[in-house]
């Protein structure tokens, strides 16, 4: 049997003071399982009965003895060390979902669900198939994204048609009508933003495959090392000054590019020529490598998306 060291003390406490009674325990139960939930051993694999027994008024072996009765009337599990508490929270905690209606248990679950994220929101108690049964009448399946479908509980079915029948005869027909006319009306403004945000992906998509033209910046530090810095919004020698505000006289310009389609030329050819040559986020280049930068002389692909696309002769 597991501890359960999840439980909090002050929780199980709190649902024995609500349940005691209905869970069918004595004043003198209650006050033992609370002195359990409420010592200083609670949290430990073996309680301390002593304490208890201090907080009770009782000795060792009576508290053990009922414990025992408990045990044997299957209200706790009872090693003759510790209590499974898991087992004790889920019996009180079956007492007050008894308790409940079925719609509120409906909103305790579509709010959990929804709390879980994404691909659980929908998977709630209210997710059902109404089938028609071979003897008559209607039967309520489960129908959850994980796990198997389950047919209802019968006490559940008769809770669920007393509920709906309370509700519909609460309610005028021109009512749903009108529930089912914003309901319309709702869906219909949520498949225009969809259609409208869908547009606005498209867009930045199709904006994103547009050439930036712009230029590419190689500078050297002091500690002799290169870095590559780009830009597609500012004019070289604002980015220049830019560049020498962060670094000061720490940095030296070696060469510019201005470049047709900046993004490419800078993710799929620089970054990629000379990733052997990175070391954090500058560029550890050879005199050879730096030459080859200034050459301008590279493959196509780079040569087009340095000059552009070239233009060939009708």
């Amino acid at each position: 049997m597991g501890i359960h060291r999840g439980i909090h003390n002050i929780e199980l406490a709190q649902l024995l003071a609500k349940t005691y009674m209905k869970y069918d325990l004595s004043v003198e139960d209650f006050m033992v399982l609370n002195a359990y939930c409420m010592h200083s051993g609670y949290y430990q694999d073996r309680p301390d009965f002593k304490e208890m027994a201090k907080m009770t008024g009782k000795k060792v072996d009576e508290l053990i003895a009922i414990l025992k009765s408990l045990y044997e009337r299957e209200k706790i599990q009872f090693t003759g060390d510790s209590i499974d508490r898991g087992h004790l929270y889920g019996a009180l905690d079956a007492i007050l979902e008894s308790e409940k209606s079925i719609a509120d248990r409906l909103a305790e679950s579509k709010s959990y669900a929804g709390m879980m994220g994404s691909g659980y929101a929908e998977d709630h108690m209210g997710k059902v198939e109404l089938v028609a049964a071979e003897g008559g009448g209607v039967a309520v399946i489960s129908r959850p994204n994980w796990g198997r479908r389950s047919l209802w509980d019968k006490e559940d079915m008769l809770n669920l048609a007393d509920e709906i029948k309370e509700f519909a005869e609460a309610v005028s027909q021109k009512y749903i009508d009108e529930y089912n006319e914003n309901i319309r009306k709702q869906d219909q403004f949520e498949e225009e933003r969809w259609e409208e945000k869908e547009k606005e992906r498209q867009e930045a998509k199709r904006k994103r495959k547009i050439p930036k033209p712009g230029y590419i910046i190689l500078i050297r530090i002091s500690n002799g090392l290169y870095k590559f810095t780009y830009t597609t919004s500012l004019l070289l020698e604002q980015k220049i000054s830019h560049i020498k505000f962060e670094n000061g006289d720490n940095v030296q310009i070696v060469h510019t590019l201005e470049t047709y389609d900046t993004i490419k030329f800078f993710h799929k050819f620089i970054k990629s020529q000379f990733s052997s040559r990175l070391e954090g986020n500058y560029y550890r280049l050879t005199d050879e490598d730096v030459q080859y930068i200034i050459d301008e002389k590279y493959p196509a692909n780079a040569m087009e998306w340095l000059e552009g696309p070239v233009q060939t002769k009708a």
